[in-house]
């Protein structure tokens, strides 16, 4: 769990305890789905949840340890779909999107996005201020709106 940062671990810990398996320190595998919008995950996808699932425990339910495996994993899945998403959004190729591919690219991951949420979301992560985002930037953006949604 060494990539989460204090607060996502314990945000992670207090997710994971709210759906416990009653007189036991484990959740049920058919749960993880749940849990992961409840965390702000938006497109989760029930197959990917339940390979990855399945790669850790070959049991119903997991405990702490495991989940914190499980969800780092869906992560870097989560991550590599948005490169995807970016790389597809990213029209003219130059490795950054402005502000109307941005807009595309957030719809396109079940939001609905206002223009002037936009704008202020990415003065915040508009590292170098030009204007548009970078991948990096992107994901920052992504970590705002999930938490602010």
């Amino acid at each position: 769990d060494g990539d989460f940062c204090d607060s996502e671990k314990k945000r992670m810990r207090s997710t994971f305890l709210r759906f416990l398996v009653p007189d036991s320190c484990d959740c049920h595998k058919e749960d993880l789905a749940p849990i992961l919008r409840h965390l702000g995950y938006t497109d989760v996808v029930e197959e990917v949840v339940n390979d990855i699932a399945k790669g850790i425990s070959e049991y119903a339910s997991m405990d702490f340890k495991e989940f914190m495996i499980f969800v780092k994993k869906y992560a870097a899945y989560e991550q590599a779909e948005f490169r995807k998403k970016f790389d597809e959004f990213d029209e003219d190729g130059n490795g950054e999107l402005d502000i109307e591919e941005i807009i595309k690219y957030i719809s396109s991951l079940g939001y609905t996005p206002l223009r002037c949420t936009i704008r202020e979301a990415m003065n915040l992560v508009d590292i170098n201020g030009d204007g548009a985002l970078q991948f990096e930037e992107v994901v920052l953006l992504m970590h705002l709106y999930r938490h602010s949604e």
